[in-house]
């Protein structure tokens, strides 16, 4: 131990102990760990939010319209013309219906024809009684057709 000024000075600085780096260590940790928790937040907001809406005025304006039909055909009469104003229900057009009743025509037919089969099966299905001869005996016999 030195008690005088000149042994003070011969012993060399004097160095005081760092603090341990454990607190230091710890706030980087915790600063990551706000950042991380930050940023995990700020994504799952954005994917699980609502869509917003958005509303808009102002007038639409177009050249083009496109029209379809529920039905196939040939165009009998166009009752419409360009720049003509409609209104919801208006008719537009007429489709020939020669197309439309021939092809009704043809599975009406149809049907009728499977229904005439369908009967004819059950017809034949019914089973029938048939005089057997058994020794001088008459034996009815049903038979499955």
């Amino acid at each position: 131990m030195a008690t005088s000024p000149s042994d003070a000075a011969h012993a060399g600085p004097v160095t005081q102990s760092e603090p341990p780096k454990k607190p230091k260590r710890r706030r980087v940790f915790l600063v990551v760990a706000v950042a991380v928790l930050l940023v995990a937040g700020t994504i799952f907001h954005f994917l699980t939010r609502e869509p917003s809406s958005l509303e808009l005025t102002g007038v639409v304006t177009t050249d083009e319209v496109r029209v379809g039909a529920m039905t196939q055909g040939h165009l009998r009469d166009l009752m419409v013309g360009p720049g003509d104003t409609v209104k919801k229900g208006d008719m537009l057009a007429r489709i020939e219906p020669e197309d439309a009743q021939a092809d009704f025509s043809y599975y009406k037919n149809t049907e009728n024809a499977s229904a005439a089969a369908v009967d004819e099966s059950v017809a034949n299905l019914k089973p029938r009684v048939i005089p057997i001869q058994n020794g001088g005996k008459a034996v009815e016999h049903k038979v499955a057709a």
